[in-house]
C-alpha cells in the first residue's frame, strides 16, 4: 500500500483499521520522541486535538525515571564508600546500555519477566546491593512503559485523524493482516 494517501484512502485505511484488516505500527522511540519533542501547540495546531495531559504524563515519566535514577546512585554512593568510584559508572553504563536496547525491542512479557527476575534477585542479595538495583530495575521498567504508552497514544492518533497520519507519514507503517 502506498504510504502517502490522501482523503478517501486515509478514510478506507481507517475502515480496514476497523475490520481487523491491517495495523497501524509506528516505532515506540519515534512516539516517545513526538510527545517529548513537538510542542503542544504545534500538535493541536496540526490536528485540532490537544495532548497537553499525555505530553505532561510522558514529561512526568521523564522526571520520575530521572529521581528514580538519582536515588539508585545515591545509594551506591551512600552504602559502597571508595567502591562507588567503580560503582556509579558502571551503574550508568549499565542503565544506558538497557534502556537504549530496550524501548523497541520485546514484548511487555518479556519485559515484566526480566524486571521480576530482577527483583527477586534485588530481593535475595543483602540490602546495600540489593535497593540500588531494585531501584535502577524500576526505573528501566517505568522508562519501558513510558514507550509503550506513548507508542498506543501515538497509534491512536494517527489511526483517527488524517492530519495526525500525514504528520507522522514518514514514520508509519501499515501492516497488512494475513
Amino acid at each position: 500500500m502506498e504510504k502517502y494517501l490522501n482523503q478517501e484512502e486515509y478514510a478506507a485505511l481507517q475502515q480496514r483499521l476497523r475490520d481487523g484488516q491491517a495495523n497501524v505500527d509506528i516505532s515506540r522511540s519515534i512516539a516517545w520522541q513526538f510527545f517529548v519533542r513537538v510542542p503542544s501547540r504545534s500538535i493541536q495546531d496540526a490536528t485540532g486535538r490537544s495532548l497537553r495531559l499525555k505530553k505532561s504524563v510522558m514529561l512526568g515519566s521523564i522526571l520520575i525515571i530521572g529521581g528514580i535514577l538519582l536515588v539508585s546512585l545515591g545509594l551506591i554512593i551512600g552504602n559502597f564508600g571508595w567502591g562507588a568510584a567503580l560503582g556509579v559508572p558502571l551503574a550508568g553504563i549499565f542503565w544506558t546500555v538497557v534502556a537504549g536496547f530496550t524501548p523497541d525491542r520485546g514484548n511487555q512479557v518479556q519485559g515484566g519477566a526480566i524486571f521480576l527476575f530482577v527483583m527477586v534477585i534485588a530481593w535475595l542479595v543483602p540490602s546495600d546491593y540489593g535497593l540500588p538495583l531494585a531501584l535502577l530495575a524500576t526505573s528501566l521498567m517505568i522508562q519501558r512503559l513510558s514507550h509503550v504508552l506513548a507508542q498506543f497514544w501515538v497509534i491512536e492518533l494517527v489511526s483517527e485523524s488524517f492530519s495526525a497520519y500525514d504528520m507522522m507519514v514518514e514514520h508509519i507503517n501499515i501492516v497488512e493482516a494475513t
